[in-house]
């Protein structure tokens, strides 16, 4: 499942913008269009409302983000250029949230066999 931390990771790295400039208040092009971009991505990927994912970016009210997305979606069908890089985006947060599943499944297990070995006296008292 994808996260709106994946998407602003992802759009740090992609655009290169760092994390706390992507979530702060600056209004610059240069930081306002890749944030819109993720927002938009955000929308689009997550299951997330408006109101939440202005929270994430630095407390934006909701109509901040739908005026964001509507940018970012009008953007979309005049300059190419822009869909490539959401889509970029996008791959690259698909990425970032398959790597830290992967993670999580990784220390369950690791987990789960450490619990095993540990508890194995007790498993072999009951066998008695």
């Amino acid at each position: 499942m994808i996260k709106i931390s994946h998407v602003i990771q992802a759009t740090s790295e992609i655009t290169g913008v760092r994390i706390p400039v992507l979530v702060s208040q600056i209004r610059a092009m240069d930081v306002c269009h890749p944030r819109q971009m993720a927002m938009y991505i955000a929308r689009e990927l997550t299951l997330q409302s408006y109101p939440q994912i202005g929270h994430r970016f630095g407390d934006r009210d909701h109509t901040t983000v739908i005026y964001g997305c509507r940018q970012v979606a009008e953007r979309l069908k005049a300059d190419p250029a822009v869909r490539v890089i959401c889509d970029r985006i996008a791959i690259r947060a698909q990425e970032i949230a398959a790597a830290e599943k992967s993670r999580s499944i990784q220390g369950f297990s690791a987990l789960v066999a450490y619990n095993a070995v540990e508890n194995s006296h007790i498993c072999g008292e009951f066998e008695r």
